[in-house]
């Protein structure tokens, strides 16, 4: 008896977690292993199973909203894992979804902090750029898993980019950083 209620409390446990969505994935349960590990001697590289269930969260979550996206995910090094993008979207809506994912890469951190840095004439944009290959404008995250990053990922085409690209890590890593502040431009404050 006591070991049925014990089962019991850790499947009412687990279930109540998973519904609220507290539930964390597994760096083991998110990236490739044996062989296809053993190929290019890396440990951490984000599966392409993993890569997709994004994907297909981002794109359930752009359908919600009634607008469509593009979505790129890629490694550490920058190289694409992962590719989709929804119809309707163009050429300009495919490489904002690349660039955004680029420049999570090389900045380790959401490309809202990016934009911000430019919208308070921290950066400039041109310098952001053109020197450090970044793209201001919201819609990439980095991809962080029990401390280890595993790459980025970059939703373009839609006016919740960010958010598609949170639902999707919250849904297949776990519960996420709260996404970055809009911040106005400086002097638009009361229409200046």
């Amino acid at each position: 008896m006591q070991k049925f209620r014990t089962g019991l409390m850790v499947a009412a446990t687990a279930t109540a977690m998973f519904a609220g969505g507290a539930f964390a994935a597994s760096l083991d349960s998110l990236v490739i292993h044996g062989d296809a590990a053993k190929k290019i001697h890396e440990k951490y590289a984000l599966s392409i199973d993993a890569a997709k269930k994004m994907a297909a969260t981002c794109i359930a979550y752009a359908k919600s909203k009634n607008v469509a996206v593009s979505i790129s995910i890629m490694d550490p090094i920058g190289e694409m894992i992962y590719f989709e993008r929804m119809d309707g979207q163009g050429k300009l809506n495919t490489s904002t979804a690349i660039l955004k994912s680029k420049t999570a890469l090389v900045t380790r951190a959401s490309t809202h902090i990016v934009m911000n840095n430019v919208l308070q004439g921290q950066a400039s944009e041109f310098r952001a750029g053109f020197y450090n290959g970044e793209f201001a404008n919201k819609g990439g995250l980095p991809i962080i898993v029990e401390d280890q990053f595993l790459g980025a990922i970059g939703v373009g085409g839609s006016n919740v980019d960010e958010e598609c690209a949170q639902a999707a890590l919250e849904a297949v890593v776990g519960p996420q950083p709260p996404l970055v502040q809009n911040l106005p431009r400086p002097g638009r404050a009361n229409g200046g």
